[in-house]
């Protein structure tokens, strides 16, 4: 119960110290009764324990003492309710989308009962991501509910409503431009007096936006994860390694994943990991701008000791991607790149993108010059081409050494398609310039 209506129960009719109390204590209902009550029914409850405390009726007081506390209780488990399903809805909708490759951003939607203006507005109008007003890309979402009783939605964004070449981080100046829009009342209401004074003398609205979390790609708790289906047949391949050993082993296609994806009999795939090799190659397809999805390669998850010890590796002459399946349990290998000194990127992306920039280069071959029939051939142009790239970014001052080591020690072996691979993961994931 709340400090005030504790006093109010405790106040006497000729006590001089508890008819202070009881003054306080009417001064705070009817503060609450006027602007603070959430609902109507509060505010009645409200209204009627002032009227009793004003007549000094003991029994009306305890009377509408426990009405206000129960109305009290009733809102508090409402906006608790309210709130749950808020963000069970939300859980939900991001579990659908989060494998859906036609699905490539979310629109921020205010709800149509939306009485306060608050951050909410923010999310729904400022163009944060260059991709129009509310519109963000899946990894970069506002999180729902943004506040207690929140009702605002998300909305799918289909492939081909909006240009994702056209994404870019933006979201202080869109920010700024936002709140440049507003009124010097409405800033007030989601910087605060402070907050405003520190805006206007410079400082990043995001220190003091009210209800501002950051934006991230958001985390559904609802584990619906498809189960992993595999084809009866099996398929024998072999994997060549770079010192020319050769592996076999037997695998099975994945009947119910979105790209063409094989896993070796050496893997036990779980459901868990076939989402995040679909949320990956959904991922590198928005970095690399890829329209055609008719030419992603074949797919093959093996164990570390079918790729001998290999993280990936893509073979052109036969558009087959090998990915290690320890880069699709995402903990642990967040772990493992946290161990290495100089990575292009400690981001779990990092080797599936790797391995599709080596795609990418395969199909630019053979739009240009038709299929590739030869292995070493292909390889031995790529080198050349990327040769001439390496040398314009040393000419620009650049350091092989600081975009990983692996790329100082391809650069020492001449393997420059590595060098330019790993320097253009490194821009892709961190910006490097």
């Amino acid at each position: 119960m709340p400090k005030y209506l504790q006093k109010v129960r405790k106040a006497t009719g000729n006590d001089p110290q508890a008819l202070a109390e009881q003054r306080q204590a009417i001064d705070n209902i009817n503060r609450l009764a006027k602007n603070g009550a959430p609902n109507k029914a509060l505010q009645a409850a409200y209204n009627e324990l002032l009227e009793a405390v004003q007549k000094g009726n003991e029994k009306a007081i305890e009377k509408a003492v426990e009405v206000a506390v129960n109305e009290k209780s009733r809102y508090v488990a409402e906006r608790i309710t309210r709130t749950e399903m808020a963000r069970a809805w939300a859980d939900g909708f991001i579990a659908k989308i989060k494998d859906d490759a036609d699905i490539v951003a979310v629109k921020f939607k205010l709800s149509s009962r939306h009485p306060v203006f608050d951050i909410c507005d923010m999310y729904a109008k400022a163009d944060m991501y260059g991709l129009g007003a509310g519109i963000y890309p899946k990894d970069k979402l506002p999180p729902l509910p943004v506040h207690p009783h929140c009702l605002c939605r998300y909305v799918e964004v289909i492939e081909g409503e909006v240009d994702m070449q056209q994404q870019r981080d933006q979201v202080r100046e869109a920010g700024d431009k936002w709140l440049n829009s507003l009124p010097e009342s409405r800033r007030v209401q989601v910087l605060g007096r402070k907050g405003l004074q520190a805006w206007e003398g410079g400082e990043d609205w995001r220190k003091y936006m009210r209800g501002y979390a950051g934006l991230r790609e958001a985390e559904s708790r609802l584990q619906m994860y498809k189960p992993v289906e595999l084809s009866e047949k099996t398929l024998t391949d072999e994997y060549q390694s770079p010192k020319g050993s050769i592996k076999k082993f037997q695998t099975r296609k994945v009947e119910n994943a979105t790209y063409d994806i094989h896993v070796s009999e050496n893997v036990n795939l779980k459901p868990k990991m076939l989402a995040e090799a679909n949320m990956q190659i959904n991922k590198c397809i928005d970095l690399l701008g890829v329209r055609n999805k008719e030419e992603l390669p074949k797919i093959v998850i093996a164990s570390n000791d079918d790729l001998n010890d290999a993280l990936g590796s893509y073979v052109a002459c036969e558009n087959k991607l090998y990915i290690n399946s320890e880069t699709l349990h995402r903990k642990a290998y967040e772990k493992y790149l946290a161990t290495l000194k100089n990575p292009a990127s400690r981001n779990p992306l990092m080797t599936m993108l790797h391995e599709m920039i080596h795609w990418q280069d395969a199909r630019k071959y053979v739009a240009e010059f038709g299929e590739i029939t030869n292995q070493k051939e292909y390889l031995e142009y790529i080198r050349i081409k990327h040769k001439r790239n390496v040398d314009i970014l040393l000419r620009k001052g650049y350091n092989i050494s600081d975009i990983s080591d692996y790329a100082d020690s391809k650069n020492l072996s001449r393997r420059y398609d590595e060098v330019i691979t790993e320097y253009r993961v490194k821009l892709l994931l961190e910006g490097f310039p």
